[in-house]
């Protein structure tokens, strides 16, 4: 793992960093991977405030269809290539169905991360995987997965160059980025003024051309594009 705040490696025993003293927070017996720049910068605060709510929200009432949800997991992960005694990491949790079904083939490691602290307490409890909080823009490993999934996240996230170069960054050589994204959305839908109670949801829509060209200008090679699921009421 590296420092959130000047990217050396920690010193993963006492969560600390010996190079600028940066020190990880536990919080519900949850690690928190943020950095300083991010504790501190308002803008970030309150969007990391407007996901607890959303979490919070989703845990008490699900925002989408739970049969639709279990439907796409499954399919989602049969798309992952196997993870049988490989390094894995999944970008936004969420309550954690993606993970559940990974678990079960037996990956030599499985890292959850989610901004939203709500969510992990639901999942923590769950042994052989590690959880943590942390910016998707600011990921704090180099060099750690071998698959790494981000599924619902790229329309989320503030900068897509950094989440991307964080990404490359925690895959090892040869390492498998797999994304998924709304395709062509219009998103009206999350206009305050048209009753959207939330301050962030989808910042941008993708369709595959858009969703090709920020991808390959990261360095990444595009292996696939499946098109799968609908959402009849939009």
């Amino acid at each position: 793992m590296i420092c959130p705040d000047c990217h050396n490696y920690l010193d993963e025993t006492n969560k600390f960093c010996t190079s600028c003293n940066w020190k990880c927070e536990i919080r519900d017996d949850i690690p928190i991977y943020l950095s300083s720049h991010d504790n501190k910068d308002e803008t970030f605060q309150r969007y990391l405030l407007n996901y607890d709510e959303i979490s919070e929200d989703d845990l008490h009432t699900s925002i989408q269809d739970t049969e639709y949800l279990q439907i796409q997991n499954e399919k989602l992960f049969s798309y992952i290539p196997p993870v049988k005694g490989l390094a894995v990491c999944e970008i936004g949790v969420g309550k954690g169905l993606l993970l559940q079904h990974i678990k079960k083939e037996g990956p030599q490691k499985l890292v959850g991360i989610d901004i939203s602290i709500p969510y992990l307490k639901t999942i923590k409890h769950n042994e052989g995987i590690d959880l943590i909080v942390a910016n998707a823009e600011n990921l704090p490993y180099e060099n750690e997965f071998d698959i790494i999934i981000a599924a619902d996240i790229i329309e989320h996230v503030f900068n897509i160059g950094d989440f991307l170069y964080c990404v490359q960054r925690a895959l090892k050589p040869g390492g498998c980025f797999v994304v998924k994204t709304p395709n062509d959305e219009d998103i009206n839908i999350y206009s305050r003024k048209r009753g959207c109670k939330y301050n962030f949801v989808h910042l941008r829509n993708f369709n595959k051309q858009t969703l090709k060209t920020v991808l390959t200008g990261a360095g990444f090679n595009i292996e696939k594009v499946i098109y799968d699921g609908f959402y009849a009421y939009r």
